[in-house]
């Protein structure tokens, strides 16, 4: 993912000069094609995040497009306060780009994961947070910060992610941002998951097809959501499972059931998979620790056709 994302970036940049690459002492050479475009557009702000922060939005200040790129657990909780006040209050066009999001860092530890992040950067106003999926989604959801002309976090990978799309989506589709239908039966169960953890429950979602139908839907974005067009397409569900590498506070699923509480529709049975309200140590690899949580795809399954 990291690697569309460098990808993406240089071919903005050729359209949109006004764009600057501030980045966090890594992915020196991730991003050799956009500095050889020009080699004053990017600065290494070296491991001082919330100076990296307070830089871009002076940089947006000045006219420029600032992307902020770093290890993604660093990104927001090492500059939470200059994330609000010197971005956010002001609405200042920044987009800060997280790599390593949920446990992609499996094996660094507690340090390393980003478990919280949506929930904690869902309650600064002004901000709107992307958590793409897979290759197409990250340079579909960079494009279409860049459009919004608004602050933005985008959570994205590190690498070897398998897409969960089999061609590009276009981001100046209106229909990007909130969701994305992949699997339509038009049946009375669904699967709703956000970020890399959506392979695994795509997959477990195809498997389970084969004695039930279950809907699969792609959440690339969180913050804002189109609640009224969304909620008028879940609630036709009896049974909704929502699947994500996030703590179970604050993410999509406390998004999600807080909005279908209020329509009032409690016959909808709500089954959360997640990452938990814990701390994750000595967990080893990726796969390791998504099967030792029950987030990987034959866990998933199990779930979905119990229930």
């Amino acid at each position: 993912m990291r690697n569309a994302f460098a990808q993406k970036l240089a071919e903005l940049q050729k359209i949109q000069n006004e764009l600057v690459l501030v980045y966090g002492d890594i992915g020196n050479k991730l991003f050799d094609k956009f500095k050889s475009l020009d080699n004053s557009k990017y600065i290494n702000a070296g491991i001082a995040e919330a100076s990296m922060i307070s830089t871009a939005a002076g940089l947006a200040k000045g006219g420029f497009r600032p992307i902020v790129y770093t290890i993604n657990s660093f990104l927001y909780l090492k500059s939470i306060e200059q994330i609000k006040l010197d971005i956010c209050y002001p609405e200042l066009p920044v987009i800060m780009v997280g790599t390593g999001g949920g446990f992609a860092y499996s094996e660094l530890g507690t340090t390393h994961h980003s478990l919280e992040d949506i929930g904690i950067l869902s309650t600064i106003p002004n901000l709107q947070i992307l958590n793409p999926a897979d290759s197409y989604e990250v340079q579909s959801a960079l494009q279409w910060a860049i459009n919004s002309n608004r602050p933005t976090y985008i959570r994205i990978g590190k690498k070897g992610e398998e897409p969960i799309h089999d061609k590009e989506i276009n981001a100046h589709d209106q229909h990007f941002g909130p969701f994305q239908l992949i699997n339509n039966l038009e049946a009375e169960s669904a699967v709703l998951s956000t970020g890399t953890i959506s392979r695994n429950a795509l997959s477990a979602t195809m498997i389970a097809n084969t004695t039930k139908a279950v809907d699969f839907w792609s959440f690339p974005q969180i913050k804002p959501l189109n609640m009224n067009f969304m909620i008028n397409k879940l609630t036709k569900y009896s049974t909704i499972f929502i699947i994500e590498e996030h703590n179970s506070f604050g993410g999509l699923g406390s998004i999600l059931s807080f909005q279908i509480h209020k329509t009032n529709n409690m016959k909808i049975k709500l089954y959360f998979i997640n990452s938990q309200d814990k701390f994750h140590t000595a967990a080893g690899s990726l796969s390791d620790i998504r099967k030792k949580l029950k987030l990987n795809s034959d866990e998933i399954c199990k779930i979905i056709e119990a229930n």
